[in-house]
């Protein structure tokens, strides 16, 4: 199916979508409402394609409906299964939304595709009030359904991953995306902030080694960040007194590249210390070089990837390399730049990973080693019993 095939499909399923929703929505949108539409509508721009405000919220009340409709389907099972087991089959064949959900996705968070929160909220509002069981919650107690918990559910299995809640209910939210980029802020559950968290450092580092080059000239190794019962997010990087840098497990799927370069340029109007995304993708940038470098943090957990090769993942992050800018790095991940430079000018610590790499790179050389040692143990014991055995003849 070729991008314009794609595009009407799209078009019809938002077109009887829309229609299903205003036609259950439309009848609960007072006077009153209708004139607040046009009174906010420029509280979104500028940019409104030249659209009078009628026009233009049409529009915005078409992809919202979108939008929500898949929403739903991630949710409500009884709307999923039948498009699933092929029972089915309707002009705007909504099965294709749910076996591209991960496209579908990425789709909504593009930064050129959103569209003002509040109409969405809005809109989801007047739909929970004619449909309550619209939504359905199977995990845990979660209360009463709103729009931020039900997309942040909904866009909770693209990678990213984050088990503890930001408080996203309070705070003012413009679009999806920026609903999604507050839901990564890193969390603040270590028990001593480091200096590059409270602090801003003069002049900081800007450059890490590879994660092979730290293993073999540093002894600096990566560990797979798990926690229990404490807020984590995947941007939680952080050291250890061991010298590792322990690192929460990152998917990286197809989508990854754009789902980041979105979330990137979304911060370029931010400041460094609010740009955690673009200071998380160039760490990522210096430690993923080459091929071995995803070898190795595969082993480790850290990058669990679903690309044909490694090759593919190297090309991401260097993609990505050329959307960052590198005077908002390394942001909010300094104190883990200074920790890990200090351990690479460390004379002791070469010479401990010489000795590792020279002696204890594989397991036959550990063992011959440790037999070398056991050997020369028991010879120094035999010359000492022969030197006591000669003294008392």
């Amino acid at each position: 199916m070729d991008s314009s095939e794609k595009a009407k499909g799209k078009e019809k399923v938002e077109t009887m979508e829309v229609s299903e929703t205003i036609s259950s929505v439309g009848g609960r949108v007072t006077p009153v409402q209708q004139a607040a539409f046009p009174w906010r509508y420029p509280s979104y721009g500028h940019n409104n394609f030249g659209m009078n405000s009628k026009s233009f919220l049409e529009m915005l009340m078409l992809d919202s409906c979108f939008i929500l409709f898949a929403l739903s389907l991630h949710y409500n099972p009884v709307k999923v299964l039948p498009f699933v087991g092929g029972l089915e089959d309707g002009p705007w064949a909504p099965r294709d939304i749910v076996g591209a959900s991960e496209l579908v996705k990425t789709d909504l968070l593009l930064l050129n595709s959103q569209i003002p929160f509040f109409i969405l909220e809005d809109v989801f509002n007047m739909q929970i009030a004619i449909h309550p069981n619209e939504y359905i919650y199977t995990e845990g107690n979660e209360g009463q359904p709103t729009i931020r918990k039900v997309a942040l559910k909904f866009f909770g299995t693209l990678g990213l991953e984050c088990n503890g809640s930001n408080d996203t209910e309070t705070e003012e939210v413009h679009h999806l995306l920026h609903l999604y980029h507050m839901y990564l802020k890193p969390t603040k559950h270590r028990a001593a902030s480091l200096p590059g968290d409270t602090f801003i450092i003069i002049n900081p580092r800007r450059y890490l080694p590879s994660a092979t080059e730290l293993q073999r000239k540093s002894a600096v190794n990566f560990k797979v960040k798990k926690t229990v019962g404490v807020p984590q997010c995947v941007l939680d990087v952080t050291t250890r007194k061991s010298g590792d840098i322990q690192v929460p497990a990152l998917g990286v799927y197809d989508h990854t590249n754009i789902l980041l370069h979105n979330l990137i340029n979304f911060e370029q109007s931010l400041g460094n210390m609010d740009s955690y995304i673009t200071a998380y993708v160039a760490f990522l940038n210096h430690i993923v070089q080459r091929e071995e470098d995803v070898e190795l943090l595969d082993t480790r957990g850290v990058l669990e990837h679903r690309l044909t090769s490694r090759a593919e993942v190297v090309a991401v992050f260097r993609q990505l390399h050329n959307v960052i800018d590198h005077y908002k790095t390394p942001g909010y991940l300094a104190s883990v730049y200074e920790e890990v430079n200090d351990r690479c000018t460390s004379k002791w610590r070469r010479i401990y990973a010489d000795g590792k790499q020279r002696y204890c790179s594989n397991v036959w050389l550990s063992m011959s080693f440790v037999a070398g040692i056991a050997l020369s143990v028991l010879a120094l014991i035999q010359t000492i019993y022969a030197v006591e055995g000669y003294k008392r003849k």
